[in-house]
């Protein structure tokens, strides 16, 4: 299991990283801004109905939010590869978007170890 604060700074990578605003996820979580600043600081603990809600959201399984256990990027990245011959070309930029934030995603999770 994760400290309080590197959960906070998962949620701050994964909220940047989806152009999401504090403002807006304390909208849809129905709390205020303030609450949003003090988890991702890992001041304020989470309750499992605004865990579910921000993992949706931010389009990572709880799982992989609180146990680190993203698939290696490494893996993924072949499968991507091995897709964009059979996509178009907003699909293949799609593609190389989602590859980017994976491998930005995987460079924060070793920061926080």
């Amino acid at each position: 299991m994760i400290s309080q604060a590197e959960l906070g700074q998962r949620i701050k990578f994964l909220r940047e990283k989806t152009g999401y605003s504090q403002e807006f996820l304390a909208e849809q979580l129905k709390i205020s801004r303030q609450a949003i600043i003090s988890i991702e600081a890992g001041k304020r603990k989470i309750d499992s109905f605004e865990l579910f809600e921000l993992c949706r959201l931010l389009g990572v399984s709880v799982n992989d939010l609180l146990q680190n256990t993203v698939s290696k990027v490494e893996s993924l990245e072949e499968c991507l590869i091995h897709c964009r011959g059979n996509v178009n070309e907003v699909g293949k930029k799609a593609i190389a978007e989602f590859g980017q934030i994976l491998k930005d995603y995987d460079s924060l999770m070793e920061l926080t170890k």
